[in-house]
């Protein structure tokens, strides 16, 4: 029975979002053709444009001839359902097959491909085709659903609106779907407008327990994407063995820096227990086994600048063990460069206390040759006397 306007129940129950009474009503004659309204509203038709989404689905699996007849402005129910879907975001363009294979729905989008196969064609806000969509969504059901359909080989190598086909996505994903990586008309070679291939994309992403399948797989169908990833293998070896080759040479010259630095730590830990002027020994003395120089500002000098160079010769040493110690183990170029530098900055001012060291050591001891001489031709004076007219 229908109404002024032409409407059934269901139209009613449709329009007013009772989804029991759609239940009931789409399953009591599942064989009958529910006509257009004077709007030319088909209760599918309703349920589609108005968002009903659970009365859509229960009509599609309850009755077995819905009239998918073109409604206002001869739009179908596929029509409405894009357009309410649209009417979300101006920015966010999606369609029944795209919203099917997010969802995982195999059966639906089987319905779909059947009643309406050019809608395996249309694309979303971003270019997208469902396949996209499906490997996005990790829906691999779907995916071997539309790969499946030869009708759908097309959707294979679509790019979207970054350049990115199917099997970009997949191997962003890190997921593994043979289906596709084997599909003959899956290009392993494309292009993204990052100049990416899809093996530029799996090499980059994290490791997962499917990404080394899904890069054996890409490497080993298709003869470029196999050279591709062994010019990168050759170009990763050749960089390795530049760094190894640095490495090398920095150790070479190491080892001869660890000589020098040897040799001055033996002279200056040996020329701070023989100190210059000896010890006092007079038994009487207060000072008895203190450095006879050790109030003249020449000799303080020298043992700080002589403990300065010890110190960093010592330092040195220690940094070149751990150079080479860390040049054995992979990708140490940077520890040993950083380290290398170190060892020299120390090497560096261990020379300079050196210097300073030796300056006032020979300071001192002309210093004491002066008072020798002056006590030697100052024969008619004392010689405590020579001493002070020459401080």
């Amino acid at each position: 029975m229908t109404d002024a306007s032409g409407d059934t129940a269901l139209h009613k129950a449709v329009r007013s979002q009772h989804l029991d009474v759609v239940k009931l009503l789409a399953k009591e004659d599942p064989e009958f053709e529910f006509p257009p309204n004077h709007a030319q509203e088909t209760p599918l038709y309703r349920a589609a444009e108005s968002g009903f989404q659970d009365a859509l689905i229960v009509i599609l699996k309850s009755c077995k001839k819905p009239t998918y007849a073109a409604g206002p402005s001869n739009r179908t129910p596929l029509h409405a359902a894009v357009i309410q879907k649209h009417k979300g975001s101006e920015n966010d363009w999606t369609t029944a097959i795209h919203i099917e294979a997010s969802e995982g729905d195999v059966n639906m989008i089987i319905e779909l491909l059947n009643h309406c196969p050019d809608c395996r064609d249309t694309l979303n806000s971003n270019n997208q085709n469902a396949l996209h969509v499906a490997i996005l969504k990790n829906q691999d059901k779907v995916v071997c659903v539309l790969l499946g359909s030869d009708k759908c080989d097309s959707l294979v190598n679509e790019p979207d609106s970054d350049g990115n086909t199917p099997l970009h996505l997949l191997a962003a994903s890190a997921n593994h779907v043979p289906e596709l990586i084997k599909h003959p008309r899956a290009n392993k070679m494309s292009f993204n407008k990052q100049n990416q291939t899809p093996l530029d994309i799996a090499l980059s992403c994290k490791a997962t327990t499917k990404k080394e399948k899904l890069m054996e797989d890409l490497c080993s169908i298709g003869q470029f994407g196999k050279r591709d990833f062994e010019v990168r293998e050759d170009d990763h070896d050749k960089d390795k063995k530049a760094d190894q080759t640095v490495v090398k040479s920095i150790m070479k010259v190491a080892q001869i820096h660890i000589v020098v630095a040897t040799l001055i730590m033996t002279v200056t830990f040996a020329a701070g227990i023989t100190l210059p002027g000896g010890f006092e020994s007079d038994s009487d003395s207060p000072n008895q086994g203190m450095a006879i120089l050790i109030r003249k500002t020449s000799f303080c000098a020298f043992v700080v600048s002589d403990a300065i160079a010890f110190t960093f010769s010592a330092v040195s040493i220690f940094i070149y063990f751990l150079m080479a110690a860390q040049s054995r183990t992979p990708q140490c170029k940077k520890i040993v460069l950083k380290l290398y530098r170190i060892a020299g900055i120390c090497q560096c001012l261990t020379m300079f206390a050196v210097v300073i060291a030796s300056a006032t050591v020979a300071s001192g001891l002309i210093r004491c040759d002066l008072r020798y001489l002056l006590c030697e031709v100052q024969s008619n004076s004392s010689c405590s006397d020579g001493i002070t007219m020459l401080d």
